[in-house]
């Protein structure tokens, strides 16, 4: 039997989206550090990494993909992985490369602060607990290796388990 369990008991106070946070220790990252976000679910491509490689000046004009400038403090650092994240347009080719990869849906940063910045998943649900993340640097850490506190029902593109009416089999 197929029922709509969105329509019987939409409960949307149980949709939580998957965080991670980046803490720096206040001191900025190297020239070369890196922070990696890896999808291990990636439009059915196994672990999609985004990389993102901490310049004290980008390449070349406007950077190479994937670069973030520091900005000569970390706290700059931070808010220019911010703008990289999200494809900021205003920092593009500034404050990060030209050509850096578009998250799509999958990941943004939201929260900033002087030494933290937090990355959500775009959806909500447990699945997006599944996103990975590593960094090689002294000076950045995450929290622990992969996105937590994703709840309720996963995704939103028309297939069961969706938060928009997909089907679930009983």
């Amino acid at each position: 039997t197929q029922v709509d369990l969105c329509t019987i008991a939409p409960q949307p106070n149980i949709l939580t989206k998957a965080t991670q946070t980046l803490t720096s220790t206040g001191t900025s990252p190297a020239n070369n550090d890196t922070v990696t976000i890896t999808v291990p679910f990636f439009a059915h491509v196994a672990n999609q990494a985004f990389v993102y490689t901490f310049k004290t000046t980008l390449t070349g004009t406007g950077g190479a993909a994937g670069e973030v400038l520091i900005g000569g403090s970390a706290a700059n650092a931070l808010a220019n992985l911010k703008a990289a994240i999200n494809l900021d347009p205003v920092g593009l080719g500034v404050k990060y490369g030209l050509g850096t990869t578009d998250p799509y849906v999958l990941f943004e940063a939201t929260t900033l602060t002087a030494t933290t910045l937090v990355v959500q998943a775009r959806q909500s649900g447990a699945t997006q607990n599944g996103i990975l993340t590593t960094e090689a640097s002294a000076q950045l850490s995450w929290g622990a290796g992969s996105f937590a506190g994703g709840g309720g029902f996963d995704g939103d593109d028309g297939t069961a388990g969706d938060i928009d009416g997909g089907y679930h089999g009983i």
